[in-house]
Protein backbone atom coordinates (compact mmCIF):
# COMPACT_ATOMS: atom_id res chain seq x y z
CA UNK A 1 0.00 0.00 0.00
CA UNK A 2 2.88 2.40 0.77
CA UNK A 3 4.24 1.51 -2.05
CA UNK A 4 1.37 2.23 -4.23
CA UNK A 5 1.18 5.88 -2.73
CA UNK A 6 4.78 6.97 -3.26
CA UNK A 7 4.15 5.66 -6.87
CA UNK A 8 1.17 7.33 -7.33
CA UNK A 9 2.93 10.75 -5.66
CA UNK A 10 5.80 10.48 -7.61
CA UNK A 11 3.40 9.64 -11.03
CA UNK A 12 1.67 12.60 -9.99
CA UNK A 13 4.95 14.94 -9.43
CA UNK A 14 5.66 14.06 -12.89
CA UNK A 15 2.65 14.89 -14.51
CA UNK A 16 2.82 18.31 -12.76
CA UNK A 17 6.50 18.78 -14.04
CA UNK A 18 5.46 18.10 -17.62
CA UNK A 19 2.33 20.02 -17.64
CA UNK A 20 5.02 22.91 -15.88
CA UNK A 21 6.81 22.19 -18.64
CA UNK A 22 4.48 22.13 -21.43
CA UNK A 23 2.63 25.44 -20.11
CA UNK A 24 6.29 27.03 -20.27
CA UNK A 25 6.71 25.68 -23.72
CA UNK A 26 3.29 27.21 -25.11
CA UNK A 27 3.22 30.47 -23.33
CA UNK A 28 6.85 31.31 -24.28
CA UNK A 29 6.34 29.94 -28.03
CA UNK A 30 3.19 31.82 -28.53
CA UNK A 31 4.99 34.97 -27.23
CA UNK A 32 7.53 34.31 -29.87
CA UNK A 33 4.79 34.10 -32.18
CA UNK A 34 3.12 36.98 -30.87
CA UNK A 35 6.24 39.28 -31.56
CA UNK A 36 6.74 37.39 -34.87
CA UNK A 37 3.62 38.64 -36.14
CA UNK A 38 4.07 42.05 -34.56
CA UNK A 39 7.42 42.73 -36.11
CA UNK A 40 5.56 41.11 -39.41
CA UNK A 41 2.78 44.05 -39.06
CA UNK A 42 5.50 46.50 -38.77
CA UNK A 43 7.77 45.81 -41.43
CA UNK A 44 4.01 45.75 -43.84
CA UNK A 45 3.39 49.11 -42.21
CA UNK A 46 6.49 50.34 -43.30
CA UNK A 47 6.70 49.17 -46.65
CA UNK A 48 2.73 50.50 -46.77
CA UNK A 49 4.32 54.23 -45.66
CA UNK A 50 7.06 53.78 -48.80
CA UNK A 51 3.83 52.75 -51.19
CA UNK A 52 2.47 55.67 -49.86
CA UNK A 53 4.99 58.00 -50.30
CA UNK A 54 5.28 58.59 -46.93
CA UNK A 55 8.96 58.55 -46.77
CA UNK A 56 9.82 60.11 -43.63
CA UNK A 57 7.93 58.40 -41.89
CA UNK A 58 8.95 55.02 -44.06
CA UNK A 59 12.62 56.08 -43.32
CA UNK A 60 12.15 56.24 -39.27
CA UNK A 61 10.41 52.85 -39.48
CA UNK A 62 12.79 50.94 -41.43
CA UNK A 63 15.52 52.72 -38.80
CA UNK A 64 13.57 51.74 -35.73
CA UNK A 65 13.02 48.01 -36.98
CA UNK A 66 16.98 48.30 -37.99
CA UNK A 67 17.73 48.70 -34.07
CA UNK A 68 15.64 44.92 -33.25
CA UNK A 69 16.70 43.41 -36.11
CA UNK A 70 17.64 39.36 -35.53
CA UNK A 71 21.11 39.75 -37.00
CA UNK A 72 23.63 42.40 -38.80
CA UNK A 73 22.54 41.15 -42.10
CA UNK A 74 18.93 42.08 -41.56
CA UNK A 75 19.48 45.38 -39.71
CA UNK A 76 22.33 46.33 -42.85
CA UNK A 77 18.97 45.37 -45.03
CA UNK A 78 16.26 47.98 -43.08
CA UNK A 79 19.11 50.86 -43.12
CA UNK A 80 19.67 49.92 -46.45
CA UNK A 81 15.80 50.54 -47.30
CA UNK A 82 15.77 53.69 -45.15
CA UNK A 83 18.48 55.37 -47.37
CA UNK A 84 16.05 54.56 -50.06
CA UNK A 85 13.51 56.31 -48.32
CA UNK A 86 15.45 59.23 -47.79
CA UNK A 87 16.66 59.64 -51.35
CA UNK A 88 13.06 59.25 -52.16
CA UNK A 89 12.78 63.19 -50.33
CA UNK A 90 13.37 66.13 -51.94
CA UNK A 91 16.88 67.34 -51.75
CA UNK A 92 18.13 64.13 -50.22
CA UNK A 93 19.43 62.35 -52.63
CA UNK A 94 23.13 63.24 -51.74
CA UNK A 95 22.81 62.50 -48.47
CA UNK A 96 20.86 59.06 -48.85
CA UNK A 97 23.59 57.61 -51.12
CA UNK A 98 25.67 58.76 -48.52
CA UNK A 99 24.59 56.82 -45.82
CA UNK A 100 24.49 54.15 -48.57
CA UNK A 101 27.93 53.72 -49.10
CA UNK A 102 28.81 53.56 -45.59
CA UNK A 103 26.67 50.03 -44.67
CA UNK A 104 29.68 47.84 -44.35
CA UNK A 105 27.33 44.59 -45.53
CA UNK A 106 28.04 44.40 -49.15
CA UNK A 107 25.09 43.22 -50.89
CA UNK A 108 23.09 46.02 -48.42
CA UNK A 109 25.45 48.49 -49.59
CA UNK A 110 24.88 47.57 -53.41
CA UNK A 111 20.97 47.00 -53.04
CA UNK A 112 20.84 50.87 -51.52
CA UNK A 113 23.38 52.36 -54.18
CA UNK A 114 21.70 50.71 -57.39
CA UNK A 115 18.35 51.58 -56.15
CA UNK A 116 19.62 55.09 -55.70
CA UNK A 117 20.69 55.49 -59.07
CA UNK A 118 17.64 53.79 -60.57
CA UNK A 119 15.61 56.51 -58.69
CA UNK A 120 17.82 58.89 -60.93
CA UNK A 121 17.38 56.76 -63.90
CA UNK A 122 21.39 56.84 -64.07
CA UNK A 123 21.14 53.36 -66.26
CA UNK A 124 24.80 53.75 -67.51
CA UNK A 125 26.46 54.72 -64.26
CA UNK A 126 24.60 51.31 -63.32
CA UNK A 127 25.94 49.69 -65.68
CA UNK A 128 29.66 50.64 -65.41
CA UNK A 129 29.68 50.36 -62.11
CA UNK A 130 28.05 46.92 -61.40
CA UNK A 131 27.98 45.24 -64.60
CA UNK A 132 30.37 42.89 -64.07
CA UNK A 133 29.21 42.43 -60.02
CA UNK A 134 28.70 38.64 -59.34
CA UNK A 135 26.27 37.62 -56.27
CA UNK A 136 26.96 33.88 -56.07
CA UNK A 137 28.88 34.53 -52.57
CA UNK A 138 25.86 36.74 -51.23
CA UNK A 139 24.05 35.02 -48.34
CA UNK A 140 20.43 34.98 -48.30
CA UNK A 141 18.82 38.58 -46.98
CA UNK A 142 15.37 39.71 -47.37
CA UNK A 143 13.90 43.01 -47.17
CA UNK A 144 10.10 43.36 -45.71
CA UNK A 145 7.00 42.29 -46.95
CA UNK A 146 5.93 44.31 -49.60
CA UNK A 147 2.12 45.36 -49.80
CA UNK A 148 1.70 43.30 -52.38
CA UNK A 149 4.49 41.58 -53.35
CA UNK A 150 6.99 39.10 -51.79
CA UNK A 151 9.93 38.75 -49.04
CA UNK A 152 12.39 39.27 -51.51
CA UNK A 153 16.20 38.76 -51.58
CA UNK A 154 18.97 40.96 -51.59
CA UNK A 155 19.90 38.56 -55.02
CA UNK A 156 16.91 38.93 -57.01
CA UNK A 157 16.10 42.29 -56.25
CA UNK A 158 19.84 43.28 -57.59
CA UNK A 159 19.18 41.24 -60.70
CA UNK A 160 15.99 42.78 -61.38
CA UNK A 161 17.64 46.40 -61.18
CA UNK A 162 20.69 46.03 -63.05
CA UNK A 163 18.15 44.00 -65.81
CA UNK A 164 16.80 46.88 -65.95
CA UNK A 165 19.51 49.39 -66.44
CA UNK A 166 21.30 46.60 -69.32
CA UNK A 167 17.87 47.07 -71.03
CA UNK A 168 17.93 50.54 -71.15
CA UNK A 169 21.32 50.76 -72.72
CA UNK A 170 20.75 48.31 -75.25
CA UNK A 171 22.60 45.50 -73.55
CA UNK A 172 19.22 43.24 -74.27
CA UNK A 173 21.24 40.10 -73.77
CA UNK A 174 22.80 40.47 -70.19
CA UNK A 175 19.47 41.94 -69.92
CA UNK A 176 17.65 38.58 -70.47
CA UNK A 177 20.16 36.71 -68.11
CA UNK A 178 19.81 38.60 -65.20
CA UNK A 179 15.65 38.90 -65.80
CA UNK A 180 16.29 34.94 -65.82
CA UNK A 181 18.58 34.78 -62.76
CA UNK A 182 15.87 37.25 -61.01
CA UNK A 183 13.07 34.67 -61.79
CA UNK A 184 15.31 31.50 -60.99
CA UNK A 185 15.85 32.79 -57.78
CA UNK A 186 11.82 33.55 -57.00
CA UNK A 187 10.15 30.50 -58.32
CA UNK A 188 11.29 28.74 -55.25
CA UNK A 189 9.95 31.24 -52.94
CA UNK A 190 6.82 30.52 -50.58
CA UNK A 191 3.59 31.61 -52.24
CA UNK A 192 4.01 35.22 -51.14
CA UNK A 193 6.51 35.35 -53.71
CA UNK A 194 4.30 34.51 -56.71
CA UNK A 195 3.27 38.27 -57.02
CA UNK A 196 7.27 39.55 -57.75
CA UNK A 197 7.96 36.67 -59.19
CA UNK A 198 4.80 36.76 -61.61
CA UNK A 199 6.08 40.91 -62.40
CA UNK A 200 9.76 39.62 -63.29
CA UNK A 201 8.58 36.78 -65.48
CA UNK A 202 6.28 39.07 -67.47
CA UNK A 203 9.16 42.05 -67.84
CA UNK A 204 11.31 38.85 -69.25
CA UNK A 205 8.69 37.84 -71.85
CA UNK A 206 7.74 41.59 -72.81
CA UNK A 207 12.07 42.05 -73.65
CA UNK A 208 12.58 38.79 -75.34
CA UNK A 209 9.18 39.61 -77.75
CA UNK A 210 10.22 43.42 -78.25
CA UNK A 211 14.05 43.34 -78.56
CA UNK A 212 15.38 40.08 -79.06
CA UNK A 213 12.49 39.13 -81.44
CA UNK A 214 12.53 35.54 -79.75
CA UNK A 215 8.66 34.88 -79.68
CA UNK A 216 9.34 30.89 -78.25
CA UNK A 217 11.19 32.15 -75.00
CA UNK A 218 8.57 34.89 -74.56
CA UNK A 219 5.86 31.93 -74.51
CA UNK A 220 8.19 30.38 -72.49
CA UNK A 221 7.95 33.18 -69.88
CA UNK A 222 4.15 33.73 -70.52
CA UNK A 223 3.49 30.13 -69.87
CA UNK A 224 5.08 30.13 -66.56
CA UNK A 225 3.24 33.26 -65.74
CA UNK A 226 0.02 31.36 -66.59
CA UNK A 227 0.27 28.17 -64.95
CA UNK A 228 1.98 29.79 -61.55
CA UNK A 229 -0.87 32.36 -61.61
CA UNK A 230 -3.61 29.45 -61.95
CA UNK A 231 -7.11 30.95 -59.71
CA UNK A 232 -6.17 34.44 -60.27
CA UNK A 233 -8.05 37.09 -61.61
CA UNK A 234 -4.68 39.55 -62.43
CA UNK A 235 -4.53 41.39 -65.40
CA UNK A 236 -0.79 40.08 -65.64
CA UNK A 237 -2.04 36.06 -65.66
CA UNK A 238 -5.00 36.51 -67.81
CA UNK A 239 -2.73 38.41 -70.64
CA UNK A 240 -0.27 36.06 -70.21
CA UNK A 241 -2.62 32.91 -70.88
CA UNK A 242 -4.16 35.11 -73.54
CA UNK A 243 -0.63 35.30 -75.40
CA UNK A 244 0.64 31.76 -75.00
CA UNK A 245 -2.75 30.60 -76.47
CA UNK A 246 -2.06 33.01 -79.70
CA UNK A 247 1.36 31.95 -79.57
CA UNK A 248 0.42 27.55 -79.56
CA UNK A 249 -2.55 28.59 -81.91
CA UNK A 250 0.48 30.62 -84.63
CA UNK A 251 2.37 27.32 -83.84
CA UNK A 252 -1.25 24.94 -84.67
CA UNK A 253 -0.53 23.07 -81.54
CA UNK A 254 -4.17 23.37 -81.25
CA UNK A 255 -5.44 21.63 -78.12
CA UNK A 256 -2.09 22.76 -75.98
CA UNK A 257 -3.59 26.70 -77.14
CA UNK A 258 -7.63 25.39 -75.88
CA UNK A 259 -5.90 24.03 -72.62
CA UNK A 260 -3.97 27.18 -71.74
CA UNK A 261 -6.82 29.16 -72.62
CA UNK A 262 -8.96 27.52 -70.43
CA UNK A 263 -6.60 28.70 -67.52
CA UNK A 264 -7.92 32.22 -68.53
CA UNK A 265 -11.16 30.64 -67.99
CA UNK A 266 -13.02 33.89 -70.46
CA UNK A 267 -16.67 33.00 -69.59
CA UNK A 268 -16.46 33.53 -65.80
CA UNK A 269 -15.27 37.11 -66.90
CA UNK A 270 -17.75 40.08 -66.90
CA UNK A 271 -19.59 39.88 -70.29
CA UNK A 272 -18.83 43.48 -71.17
CA UNK A 273 -15.02 43.61 -70.30
CA UNK A 274 -12.10 43.54 -72.35
CA UNK A 275 -10.95 39.73 -71.21
CA UNK A 276 -14.72 38.02 -71.79
CA UNK A 277 -14.76 39.30 -75.68
CA UNK A 278 -10.99 38.53 -76.01
CA UNK A 279 -10.92 35.36 -74.84
CA UNK A 280 -14.13 34.02 -76.36
CA UNK A 281 -12.90 35.28 -79.97
CA UNK A 282 -9.51 33.75 -79.66
CA UNK A 283 -11.16 30.40 -78.38
CA UNK A 284 -13.58 30.70 -81.79
CA UNK A 285 -9.63 31.58 -83.57
CA UNK A 286 -8.21 28.36 -82.06
CA UNK A 287 -11.16 26.10 -83.10
CA UNK A 288 -11.60 27.68 -86.95
CA UNK A 289 -7.41 27.30 -87.21
CA UNK A 290 -8.13 23.50 -85.89
CA UNK A 291 -11.36 22.86 -88.43
CA UNK A 292 -13.52 22.81 -85.55
CA UNK A 293 -16.28 24.54 -87.02
CA UNK A 294 -19.38 23.55 -85.20
CA UNK A 295 -17.47 24.67 -81.91
CA UNK A 296 -16.55 27.78 -83.60
CA UNK A 297 -19.94 28.78 -84.42
CA UNK A 298 -21.39 28.09 -81.25
CA UNK A 299 -18.20 30.29 -79.41
CA UNK A 300 -19.76 32.70 -81.62
CA UNK A 301 -23.27 32.68 -80.74
CA UNK A 302 -22.63 32.62 -76.96
CA UNK A 303 -21.16 35.96 -77.54
CA UNK A 304 -23.48 37.20 -79.61
CA UNK A 305 -26.49 35.71 -76.83
CA UNK A 306 -24.40 37.18 -73.76
CA UNK A 307 -25.98 40.37 -72.58
CA UNK A 308 -23.80 43.65 -71.97
CA UNK A 309 -21.17 42.57 -74.00
CA UNK A 310 -18.95 45.18 -75.86
CA UNK A 311 -20.00 46.55 -79.09
CA UNK A 312 -16.71 45.74 -80.63
CA UNK A 313 -17.12 42.27 -79.91
CA UNK A 314 -20.56 41.71 -81.01
CA UNK A 315 -19.44 43.27 -84.21
CA UNK A 316 -16.48 40.85 -84.42
CA UNK A 317 -18.50 37.61 -83.25
CA UNK A 318 -21.26 38.48 -85.84
CA UNK A 319 -18.47 38.80 -88.57
CA UNK A 320 -16.98 35.65 -87.91
CA UNK A 321 -20.54 33.64 -87.12
CA UNK A 322 -21.47 34.18 -90.14
CA UNK A 323 -18.32 33.70 -91.96
CA UNK A 324 -18.14 30.14 -90.36
CA UNK A 325 -22.18 29.14 -91.48
CA UNK A 326 -21.22 30.53 -94.63
CA UNK A 327 -18.17 28.14 -95.42
CA UNK A 328 -20.05 25.18 -93.65
CA UNK A 329 -22.65 26.22 -96.58
CA UNK A 330 -25.58 27.88 -94.32
CA UNK A 331 -26.45 30.28 -96.21
CA UNK A 332 -30.01 31.40 -94.58
CA UNK A 333 -28.25 31.71 -91.19
CA UNK A 334 -25.34 33.01 -92.05
CA UNK A 335 -27.23 36.05 -93.76
CA UNK A 336 -29.69 36.22 -90.71
CA UNK A 337 -26.37 36.41 -88.43
CA UNK A 338 -25.38 39.36 -90.66
CA UNK A 339 -29.37 40.86 -90.66
CA UNK A 340 -28.92 40.81 -87.04
CA UNK A 341 -25.98 42.66 -86.64
CA UNK A 342 -27.24 45.55 -89.34
CA UNK A 343 -30.57 45.77 -86.42
CA UNK A 344 -28.24 47.26 -84.10
CA UNK A 345 -27.86 50.52 -83.40
CA UNK A 346 -24.41 50.72 -81.82
CA UNK A 347 -22.08 49.44 -84.48
CA UNK A 348 -20.67 51.92 -86.94
CA UNK A 349 -20.94 52.72 -90.71
CA UNK A 350 -18.00 50.76 -91.59
CA UNK A 351 -19.37 47.62 -90.08
CA UNK A 352 -22.58 48.37 -91.50
CA UNK A 353 -21.41 48.52 -94.94
CA UNK A 354 -18.76 45.67 -94.61
CA UNK A 355 -22.00 43.70 -93.83
CA UNK A 356 -24.24 44.97 -96.48
CA UNK A 357 -21.69 44.05 -98.68
CA UNK A 358 -21.60 40.41 -97.14
CA UNK A 359 -25.10 39.87 -97.67
CA UNK A 360 -24.95 41.24 -101.33
CA UNK A 361 -22.44 38.64 -102.04
CA UNK A 362 -24.30 35.83 -100.22
CA UNK A 363 -28.02 36.45 -101.66
CA UNK A 364 -25.73 36.15 -104.77
CA UNK A 365 -24.90 33.05 -104.10
CA UNK A 366 -28.10 31.88 -102.81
Amino acid sequence: MIVCRKTESLLGKVFVSLAVVFLTLFVTSSYALQLDFQRRYQLLEAERQFAREEFAEARESFQQLAESAGSGAESAALLARAAVALGHQEEQFEAAMQEASELEHEPSKIYAIISLMALQSDWSGIVERFGEVTVEEWEEVRLPARPRGSEEELRTLFFIKRGRAFEQTGNYERAEQDLAAAADLAVSRSPRARPGLLTVLNSLAELRARRLDDAEGAFEAYKRIAEEGTGRGKALYLRAALRAARYLREQERYDEAIEMLKLMNPESRPAGGYWYGTGMLEFGRIYRAAGKQEEAEKTYAKILERPNVDTRYITSAARSRAEVLAEAGKTKQALDTYRALLEREDIDDAVRERAKAAIKELETEE
